[in-house]
């Protein structure tokens, strides 16, 4: 028997982030400055500068188009996500997930292993509260084994 308290679920449903745009402007901003910087020729600089305007419209136009607009963390230890073209599915966090101050990064793997969803997760993204209990209760459950709801009990 487990003296530990069984955590609530935890739902999350992120907002979209005015930090993770201005990271995402400011690196290509650097990006850009520093093809032009380099002193390459016109004919090397343009494509360059091509590719990183390419990148920072693809990147602003897929943060519209979120892949994980939901996730729940129950209180047995087990993820669930959901998005616009994703039903409520078991997810697995993977080891790589980091946690900040102001950060949190969530990697979702599902049941095929090679699928492989990140959640970044800004301060500005998720409720106060939310994005504390989230912190807290990773930190906690870091180093523990965590069982693979994909793989049959036994």
């Amino acid at each position: 028997m487990s003296l530990r308290p069984s955590a609530p679920t935890l739902r999350i449903e992120p907002r979209p982030s005015r930090w993770l745009l201005g990271w995402t402007l400011g690196l290509h901003l650097l990006a850009a400055l520093a093809v032009l910087l380099a002193g390459f020729t016109l004919y090397l600089t343009l494509p360059l500068e091509c590719l990183v305007l390419g990148s920072l419209y693809a990147t602003v136009g897929r943060r519209r188009q979120t892949v994980i607009t939901q996730a729940a963390w129950d209180a047995d230890g087990q993820w669930k996500v959901a998005g616009p073209g994703l039903p409520w599915q078991p997810a697995t966090l993977c080891d790589d997930t980091w946690v900040g101050p102001w950060l949190v990064i969530l990697n979702f793997r599902f049941g095929d292993k090679r699928r492989h969803i990140t959640l970044p997760l800004f301060r500005d993204a998720v409720d106060a509260d939310i994005m504390r209990r989230l912190r807290i209760r990773l930190r906690r459950e870091a180093g523990r084994p965590v069982r693979d709801p994909m793989q049959p009990e036994g």
